[in-house]
């Protein structure tokens, strides 16, 4: 079924036996077509796109759904609903009566969780289904084929989180960039820095992913309300916030489906506590470019990058990266952030706490491969890398340098000022040293 349609109540006469009787009849007007037998045969099944649209039958959702639930069927029929928002627990939020609640196993959310019972198998592609989804649309979809190469599958799936239309576009946008090269033979394996130097002009990016399916996920238009970009940009910075119904701002995102709701447990909720999260590590790009507020320039106080990274520094919670250690705080894609990720995150929800969120600067596409610098602040040319517990010290160092990954922005212009900024748990030991540093700070926090 593509839509709910009419809802139960409105077919229903004044006599009727049970809701099921009722749902058998709006299925026959719905498929005249079809031999009535088929409603009522056991084992059927019956799947409902965009059954949020459902949610205010409560024939249906009282009834029906919740007889499933409890075993009390009166007919041997499973059901599939495939929803945009809704509760990870029942579906449909408690209103004019109180709806049972979904077993672990009965739910499927957008990634496999780390809960006891759950399937482990989501709404996105897991990175072998990735795999196979690049390998089939580059054998049938393009006129010509080429070679996804293995690291750049794993920078393209890191920020796309397997998200299927962020793969569709992202994929596209590649072979549209090296369309001739590829057709004329001279680019039969695509590498991950083919990948990076496509992605560099991110206006280009944005406008053909704005032709793309996955642009009807991304938040614009009227339906953005102050509220609900506020709420975008909270989650953007914090990677996941509480659910609370009583947000207007979180109401307006969760029923459009940018957003989605997800259960954590923890220490402080043992039983389990609803989160909100962004879909894909694209989408938080998308919010950090797009909304927000007319472009400001940074405040006269940080005149210098060293600057500017210390007052950030100073703001770091130590809190918040004491959790983030831990890999148990959720983030987008419903997955807990990585470890080695846990600095950049804070340095970004800093930054905007000390600057404004209306002062812009630019992200790396990926929490977790290597691509460009970290942070660039676009107004000063200012670049920022950051690197974890002293690990390839000269390694980061050097991208700075000639024949560096970032030496072809300083000789453009595009890089002015350059930092590296070692975040740690230990000091350094001895032997450790920097070869060819031009300017770094060491950062070392107690973790425990």
């Amino acid at each position: 079924m593509g839509t709910w349609g009419v809802y139960l109540h409105e077919l229903a006469s004044n006599d009727y036996d049970h809701a099921w009787d009722v749902l058998e009849l709006k299925l026959k007007g719905r498929y005249p077509k079809l031999n009535p037998a088929v409603f009522s045969a056991p084992n059927s099944l019956l799947l409902v796109d965009e059954a949020q649209a459902s949610y205010k039958d409560d024939m249906f959702w009282g009834e029906i759904i919740k007889e499933q639930l409890h075993g009390i069927q009166k007919r041997d029929m499973r059901i599939c609903l495939v929803c945009s928002y809704g509760s990870p627990t029942t579906g449909v939020e408690p209103g004019s009566f109180t709806p049972a609640e979904f077993t672990t196993s009965q739910r499927i959310t957008i990634t496999p969780q780390p809960i006891p019972g759950s399937p482990q198998f989501g709404l996105f592609f897991t990175r072998p289904e990735f795999e196979d989804a690049v390998s089939r649309r580059v054998k049938n979809q393009y006129h010509d084929n080429f070679t996804l190469h293995e690291e750049a599958g794993d920078y393209i799936f890191s920020f796309t989180n397997g998200h299927p239309g962020a793969v569709e576009g992202i994929l596209s946008y590649i072979y549209q960039c090296y369309r001739s090269q590829i057709t004329h033979e001279e680019l039969p394996v695509v590498t991950k820095q083919h990948v990076i130097s496509c992605l560099e002009e991110e206006e280009e990016v944005w406008t053909y992913l704005g032709r793309c399916s996955i642009s009807r996920s991304f938040p614009k238009g009227p339906r953005l309300t102050p509220e609900a970009a506020n709420v975008l940009e909270d989650i953007t910075e914090q990677g996941s916030i509480e659910w609370d119904k009583k947000n207007k701002g979180i109401c307006q995102c969760f029923v459009e489906g940018w957003i989605h709701k997800t259960i954590v447990l923890d220490a402080t909720a043992p039983l389990g506590k609803e989160v909100v999260v962004l879909p894909s590590r694209l989408h938080e790009k998308w919010v950090e470019r797009n909304l927000g507020h007319k472009p400001a320039s940074l405040p006269s106080e940080f005149d210098t990058l060293q600057e500017l990274c210390i007052q950030t520094l100073r703001h770091f919670s130590v809190t918040s990266l004491r959790k983030s250690s831990t890999g148990k705080k959720m983030s987008s894609a419903a997955k807990y952030r990585a470890v080695e990720a846990q600095y950049r995150d804070e340095f970004y929800k800093a930054f905007k706490s000390i600057t404004g969120r209306a002062v812009p600067i630019c992200s790396e596409w990926s929490r977790t491969q290597n691509g460009r610098v970290d942070f660039y602040i676009p107004e000063k040319k200012w670049a920022i890398e950051f690197l974890r517990d002293h690990r390839k010290i000269d390694e980061h160092v050097s991208r700075f340098h000639k024949g560096g990954a970032y030496y072809g922005w300083i000789q453009d212009g595009m890089i002015q000022e350059w930092i590296v900024i070692d975040c740690a748990t230990t000091l350094r030991t001895k032997g450790q040293f920097y070869s060819l540093c031009r300017f770094m700070l060491l950062i070392v926090y107690s973790l425990p």
